[in-house]
């Protein structure tokens, strides 16, 4: 065979080849492509349904745990925001305070200031009240300091207003001469309470 046909023979075969090629991509690898396709689509939305549902499921176990232990929760805003004016309570916390603050509790005075109702949409206090409390102690600045840090961040929701604070004079002399390093201390208090 002469080199020239050896040569449209080759061509004849590749475009034989070429097209047989075609034939098999159109009739078997096409199709087969698209359902690779559909299936790759339906695993994806499985899987964004199956951690959708996850998340729904966790957010409700949680929500099932915050239910179980709103017991512990309302006690504890009864704590923070008791029932009544407790004003025994608030003594007996307004002493500790001085106690361990080494100050001296001169001066406790209350009066009840009107209620306020609650929104509709808060459900775990209905009308709250205030109770407009006056301290007086003497102690050193540094544990008058530390008696008004106690204050603010006591267990009880009270929030600290005017402060007057002034060296203790002798009461041997009228305006006598400041004790050294011993100062009282008056402070407004507004500490809040649950009907």
């Amino acid at each position: 065979m002469k080199a020239s046909t050896k040569r449209i023979l080759s061509i004849a075969f590749s475009g034989l080849f070429l097209v047989g090629a075609l034939v098999v991509y159109g009739n078997f690898i096409k199709p087969t492509m698209e359902t690779i396709g559909i299936r790759r689509g339906e695993i994806v939305s499985k899987e964004v349904l199956f951690s959708s549902k996850t998340q729904a499921v966790t957010e409700v176990k949680s929500i099932i745990d915050q239910l179980q232990n709103s017991g512990s929760f309302s006690d504890k805003v009864s704590l923070a925001i008791p029932r009544g004016a407790s004003v025994t309570d608030a003594l007996h916390q307004v002493y500790a305070i001085a106690k361990s603050n080494q100050v001296d509790l001169t001066d406790f005075s209350t009066e009840m200031q009107p209620f306020v109702s609650a929104s509709s949409d808060q459900l775990i206090v209905k009308r709250l009240g205030s109770l407009a409390v006056t301290i007086g102690v003497r102690g050193e600045y540094q544990n008058l300091k530390a008696f008004l840090e106690g204050l603010e961040t006591n267990i009880r929701v009270a929030n600290v207003g005017d402060a007057t604070i002034a060296p203790l004079q002798s009461p041997a002399l009228q305006g006598g001469a400041p004790i050294s390093n011993i100062y009282t201390l008056v402070v407004n208090v507004e500490m809040y309470f649950q009907e």
